[in-house]
């Protein structure tokens, strides 16, 4: 269990390691965050990946860690308002940061077949009319054992590592490693982070 906040070491107030807390060797580490958190990002540079929640707030503004991210990834579930926040959350980013590409996660999907067909038909939206590049990057299986970590306190990852949510979640991280360490947002920041951030619809 982390024993600190991402704040707290973006701030200064505590070291990486004293907040990760003990963790076996390899393992995801996950540390509380919010969109507050703000300081110096370069200590985050021991991780190959850093995956943040890019909520934007009530402007449309991205935190300091999305503002500085590589890739963005749109998570949805396949209902209709989910699909319509997802292409509302990509315009919206597009409009404001310029962002020409994102990946697409599918979350709670009833299977693979229906949820390539939403990831699919997103993607084709968001070229043609948006002209942007929009990547289907897998889905994740509604798995009641992400409920059950959830009111554990616990990642679904640490507390069921057997779960079919933990084995698409590692898929998924396996494809991340490989993207491209692209920038397309235009961050103020003097030196850039880790890899990823991800944006919630």
């Amino acid at each position: 269990m982390p024993e600190g906040t991402l704040a707290a070491v973006l701030g200064g107030a505590v070291t990486l390691d004293a907040a990760l807390g003990k963790r076996p060797a390899g393992t995801i580490a996950v540390l509380p965050g919010s969109p507050q958190a703000n300081g110096d990002l370069q200590l985050l540079k021991p991780f190959r990946t850093v995956l943040s929640d890019a909520r934007a707030d009530a402007d449309g503004g991205l935190s300091q860690m999305a503002g500085a991210a590589h890739n963005l990834i749109v998570v949805l579930r396949a209902e209709p308002a989910s699909i319509k926040a997802a292409y509302a959350c990509i315009k919206q980013l597009n409009h404001l940061y310029a962002c020409r590409r994102f990946h697409l996660v599918i979350n709670a999907a009833a299977g693979d077949a229906a949820a390539n067909a939403v990831l699919g038909n997103l993607a084709r939206t968001a070229s043609q009319y948006l002209g942007v590049e929009a990547s289907p990057a897998g889905s994740l299986p509604n798995d009641p054992l992400v409920e059950r970590s959830t009111a554990l306190g616990r990642c679904v990852v640490e507390a069921f590592p057997a779960a079919p949510a933990t084995a698409a979640l590692r898929r998924i991280a396996t494809g991340i490693a490989s993207w491209p360490m692209s920038a397309d947002l235009r961050s103020t920041l003097s030196a850039p982070m880790a890899p990823t951030a991800t944006a919630l619809a």
